[in-house]
């Protein structure tokens, strides 16, 4: 399995990541910069984003390679 397999799944879960660790440090860190309509829209757009990914990938996840059918 090669490290980078999966790169942009994994930085978008490690980004998501940092938000929550933020949100949970603050719980009003993220309103200040992005303004409470905002919020909601980041949530929306990560989930997006997770879905985006898995579909544009032809592999499951982690190998470089089609399964046997």
């Amino acid at each position: 399995m090669s490290l980078l397999k999966g790169w942009r799944t994994r930085l978008a879960a490690l980004s998501l990541f940092l938000l929550g660790l933020l949100e949970a440090v603050d719980p009003h860190l993220l309103v200040t910069f992005l303004g409470e309509e905002a919020r909601s829209g980041v949530l929306l757009f990560y989930a997006v984003a997770f879905y985006g990914l898995r579909q544009i990938t032809s592999t499951p996840a982690g190998r470089s390679e089609e399964p046997p059918r």
